[in-house]
């Protein structure tokens, strides 16, 4: 549960966590305070909670990165992730842990859109911008993504060893799209949320800004784990700049034997084909490179396995010690 500045409310979330339920011999609850500068820890704690404290504000991807950490430490065979302001409900994790429990899935994503409808109180520019989004990643992926924005969900432990996030901004497109990648299955799981008059999203107070970092999210994605179609999209782009250059200086030649006055287009023409070839040959490089990424993010998900085991198996030893 990822927290900045939630003290009025994380307490009452954290007592509607269910904490007998099938498939959940054991449910610890996990808050990653983000820097806050109000009781958050502290109200967090007199619940019962185990906290993990930024001391500055370092974003909801990073807090999602210490929460994956602290979890593989533990030895947590699911981790859930959920909000901390109420939004969500959380008497709906059992079925967020459903599916990876019975070996269905590696992960399950929250669908707040399972009905197609705008949930009460979505403000219009939020549920459109969502729609964008769940569009764009369903292209990428390959599959049909109803709620990729939303950061109620379940990962099993396998999952949080094969993850490399990088973003400090957010993690839930990042990991959807890097999952996927690596082919670890999913499942949708419909559930309810609520909207709260008058509150704002840190995330999306600034929809130009958040759907800006979106986008460099999506780009990075391609450039590392679709490179010739990231490349190669660049080279077809500069190819139909440069023939829509030349068609005019061509024209004029065909005409009166003479490039002038576009030589200018006809430079221009040039340079744009020459960007599209090193573009294409880039690309090849790039591909080469991804697969050798994949072979290193291989050897890391070993070598994670052995430390986290080993940690959580201490941890434990030294919890039936004392």
């Amino acid at each position: 549960m990822p927290a900045l500045n939630e003290a009025d409310v994380i307490g009452n979330v954290i007592d509607q966590i269910p904490r007998d339920f099938q498939y959940a011999a054991k449910v610890t609850i996990l808050v990653i305070d983000d820097g806050s500068t109000d009781a958050t820890r502290k109200i967090a704690l007199e619940h019962n909670a185990v906290v993990y404290s930024h001391p500055v504000n370092r974003g909801l991807g990073t807090a999602f990165s210490s929460a994956t950490e602290q979890a593989l430490n533990m030895g947590a065979d699911i981790l859930v992730s959920i909000d901390a302001d109420g939004q969500f409900n959380p008497m709906e994790i059992p079925q967020l842990v459903e599916p990876i429990a019975q070996k269905r899935c590696d992960f399950t994503l929250g669908n707040r859109f399972a009905n197609c409808k705008r949930p009460t109180g979505m403000p219009v520019p939020r549920f459109l911008g969502n729609q964008i989004m769940n569009t764009v990643l369903s292209l990428l992926v390959r599959r049909q993504i109803s709620d990729a924005s939303c950061g109620f969900r379940a990962y099993s432990r396998n999952t949080l060893l094969r993850l490399n996030p990088v973003e400090r901004f957010t993690y839930t497109h990042e990991t959807l799209l890097e999952l996927h990648a690596k082919g670890l299955l999913c499942e949708q799981i419909p559930i309810s949320v609520r909207y709260f008059p008058g509150r704002k999203s840190i995330l999306t107070r600034s929809l130009f800004m958040y759907g800006t970092r979106a986008l460099l999210i999506i780009v990075r994605f391609l450039r590392d784990y679709r490179p010739t179609l990231f490349f190669g999209g660049v080279g077809v782009l500069c190819a139909i700049v440069s023939v829509g250059l030349a068609i005019v200086p061509i024209t004029n030649f065909l005409l009166y034997d003479s490039f002038t006055p576009y030589k200018t287009l006809g430079v221009m023409s040039l340079f744009f084909a020459s960007l599209g070839i090193a573009s294409v040959f880039v690309g090849f490089l790039a591909d080469s490179n991804a697969r050798q990424r994949m072979l290193l993010e291989n050897l890391l998900y070993l070598q994670r396995a052995q430390i986290f085991n080993t940690h959580a198996a201490n941890n434990s030893q030294s919890r039936s010690n004392t």
